[in-house]
């Protein structure tokens, strides 16, 4: 596999799936996974979903204590509206 940023699979709709539905790991590479699972081992590779049992959750590292925002690098994603700011 490819040295690849997780920055092409960062989507808001990736991100609240996964919050909110806490899919198991065949849920999400077969929504999210793209080619050959992809996906999902680039964002776990570099820490955006971590695997806590047989389930998918965001890393808390990055996301907020209220669940509401996603801090990846400069730019701070809003789960339940359609913004992203970007933070310098």
């Amino acid at each position: 596999m490819k040295h690849s940023s997780p920055d092409a699979f960062l989507s808001r709709e990736l991100l609240a799936f996964v919050r909110d539905c806490r899919p198991t790991v065949t849920e999400f590479t077969e929504r999210f996974g793209g080619p050959g699972g992809q996906g999902f081992h680039v964002l776990r590779k570099h820490g955006v979903i971590v695997v806590d049992g047989d389930r998918v959750r965001l890393s808390p590292r990055h996301l907020s204590a209220d669940g509401q925002r996603f801090v990846w690098g400069s730019k701070v994603i809003h789960l339940d509206k359609d913004e992203i700011d970007i933070v310098r």
